[in-house]
């Protein structure tokens, strides 16, 4: 079976509006860290991230495990292509090994 890290720093965290998506068949909670080279900017009901390379900014969220019918319906709920895309980035863990690994953002299209 085909999975995908995802990192979710908005309405998909825990508590956040949408959260109910990440509790649900197909997702397992990997642990909270942060990503490098992005900015969050807050669009009223919801953030987004932006890439900005060189800049030394961090983003905290979470880091789900999503099977492929998991990761279709995030794609759905975050408006990919058109309100957001989903791209690979390296996240920094708080703790436990590995320390560093890799996952999809969702950032501002």
């Amino acid at each position: 079976m085909m999975t995908t890290n995802v990192f979710v720093y908005g309405t998909l965290r825990k508590g956040g509006r949408l959260s109910a998506h990440m509790r649900r068949d197909g997702v397992e909670f990997l642990g909270s860290g942060e990503v490098a080279g992005f900015a969050l900017y807050d669009l009223g009901s919801y953030p987004v991230a932006a890439p900005v390379p060189q800049s030394g900014s961090w983003v905290r969220g979470e880091v789900y495990r999503v099977d492929a019918a998991a990761l279709a319906n995030l794609d759905r709920v975050e408006g990919v292509p058109t309100l957001y895309r989903r791209g690979p980035t390296g996240v920094r863990m708080d703790r436990g090994a590995p320390e560093w690994l890799m996952a999809d953002i969702y950032y501002m299209a």
